[in-house]
């Protein structure tokens, strides 16, 4: 797992995803875009916790993902209320059915 641009501002930028799969070679997004490779073998739903670095939990984003593939996720750099997040790093938490999970840093510059 990894994310893209990092660090990272809150303006819309383009990216070009490597292994796009279904999605486009190139996006417009808000924030940073979130890649995960999933092995073959697992399969199911996937959450990404992000916390600040006082461990208070920003957001939460859920998605699904079958093995084998590469996921691509925006994150706009927003709270659960919507509203843009302050600079500093942040720490995800991806979670994939079964018990797999992961810890990566992010930080926000404005």
């Amino acid at each position: 797992i990894m994310n893209f641009p990092n660090p990272f501002n809150l303006k819309s930028k383009t990216v070009t995803l490597q292994n796009p799969g279904s999605n486009p070679a190139s996006q417009t997004i808000e924030g940073t875009m979130i890649k995960l490779s999933v092995p073959a073998s697992i399969s199911g739903s996937v959450s990404i916790e992000i916390y600040n670095v006082t461990g208070e939990k920003v957001r939460t984003i859920h998605s699904d993902v079958v093995g084998g593939s590469h996921y691509y996720i925006n994150w706009d750099g927003k709270n659960d209320h919507g509203e843009q997040v302050a600079s500093g790093v942040y720490i995800g938490h991806l979670k994939i059915a079964g018990g797999n999970e992961k810890f990566f840093k992010m930080a926000v510059l404005k």
